[in-house]
C-alpha cells in the first residue's frame, strides 16, 4: 500500500520523489532496499526517481526544484525556455528562492531574492516557474536592451503578458534597489501604452529603421476605408498617404495571398495611397530611400 501511494505521488512529479516524501511512506530500511534493488534511483541528493518513468528534458530542472523546496521556482534562462522565449537556452537548471534562504545545489545556478511575491510565480508544464513578466525582468540583468526588447515583443505578440504586468514587475524590483534595471526601464520607456509589437520581429525592424533614419514614427495598423472595405496597413505615414507593407513568405507566398495582395494594392493606389512593399531581402538603405522618394513625390 505504501509503495503504491508513493508511486502515485511520483506520477504527479515526473516520476520523482524527495527523501522526505519517501520516508513518509517507507521506513529507512525499506527505502535503502528499494534503492539497492533498483526500484528507486538516486537523481541528486535527496531526490529519487522511478526508473520506469519517462525521461523528459525537464527532469534535471524538476529534480532541482524538488531539492530546493516548495518555495523555489524555475527562473531566468530556465524560465525563458519554459515560456519558449526565443534565443535563450539554459546551460543548467536555474532556480530562485525567496530571501533569506540560500540555495547550494551541485549543477544548479541559484538565486535568492528579497522581492519574490507569490504572484510572480505560476505553474507551467507542471513546474513552478516565474511568470513571463518576472522572467523578463530577471533577464534584464543578462541581456541588452535590443535583445530584451525582442523578448518583450515576442511575449506581447503571444499574449504571455501585457505592459502593465512588466511595469508591475519593474516597480517591485526597483523598490528593492535591484541593479541593472536600467535595461528594463529603457525597454518600457520605448513601449508606451498602446504600443504595437508587430506581427513579427521583422515588422518591428521596419519601424526601427525608419525612425533611426529620421523619417519619424510611422503609425502601426493604420485603417483605411476604400469602397466599403477597411484595409489594415502594417505601417503608414497618413499625412503623406504612404503605406509600408511587410510581406513575409509564410503569409504572402501562396496563390490566394498573391491575388489578395494585388487587389488590395490596386485599391489603395486608386484611393491615392503610395504603397511600398518590403521583404526580408529589402536592404534598409533601399527602404529608407524609397520612403524619402515617396514623401518627396507627395510634397510635389
Amino acid at each position: 500500500m505504501a509503495d503504491s501511494e508513493l508511486a502515485a505521488l511520483a506520477a504527479t512529479q515526473g516520476g520523482l520523489v524527495t527523501y522526505q516524501q519517501a520516508r513518509d511512506h517507507l521506513s529507512h530500511k525499506q527505502l535503502k532496499t528499494r534503492i539497492a534493488d533498483g526500484r528507486l534511483a538516486v537523481v541528486r541528493r535527496g531526490v529519487f526517481r522511478y526508473p520506469a518513468a519517462p525521461t523528459t528534458r525537464w527532469l534535471p530542472l524538476r529534480a532541482a526544484l524538488l531539492s530546493a523546496g516548495p518555495d523555489a521556482a524555475a527562473s531566468h534562462c530556465s524560465a525563458a525556455e519554459i515560456w519558449r522565449l526565443p534565443g535563450l537556452i539554459a546551460d543548467c537548471p536555474e532556480v530562485t528562492v525567496p530571501w533569506p534562504a540560500r540555495l547550494r545545489l551541485e549543477g544548479v545556478r541559484s538565486h535568492s531574492s528579497g522581492a519574490f511575491p507569490a504572484h510572480h510565480v505560476t505553474v507551467q508544464l507542471g513546474l513552478r516557474v516565474t511568470t513571463p513578466a518576472r522572467t523578463l525582468a530577471d533577464l534584464s540583468a543578462l541581456v541588452g536592451p535590443q535583445m530584451l526588447g525582442r523578448l518583450v515583443d515576442d511575449g506581447l505578440r503571444r499574449r504571455l503578458l501585457d505592459l502593465d504586468d512588466l511595469r508591475e514587475a519593474y516597480d517591485v524590483l526597483a523598490c528593492r534597489g535591484r541593479r541593472r534595471l536600467v535595461v528594463l526601464r529603457a525597454v518600457l520607456e520605448a513601449r508606451l501604452p498602446g504600443f504595437y509589437p508587430g506581427d513579427s520581429p521583422a515588422e518591428l525592424d521596419v519601424r526601427r529603421i525608419l525612425v533611426e533614419a529620421g523619417l519619424g514614427e510611422p503609425v502601426p495598423q493604420y485603417q483605411v476605408a476604400v469602397g466599403g472595405t477597411v484595409y489594415l496597413l502594417d505601417w503608414a505615414y497618413p499625412d503623406d498617404r504612404i503605406a509600408i507593407e511587410y510581406y513575409g513568405w509564410e503569409f504572402h507566398g501562396g496563390r490566394s495571398a498573391f491575388d489578395h495582395d494585388a487587389a488590395r494594392t490596386s485599391a489603395l493606389t486608386a484611393a491615392g495611397w503610395r504603397v511600398l512593399i518590403v521583404t526580408s531581402a529589402t536592404p534598409p538603405r533601399t527602404m529608407v530611400g524609397n520612403v524619402r522618394a515617396l514623401r518627396a513625390a507627395a510634397a510635389a
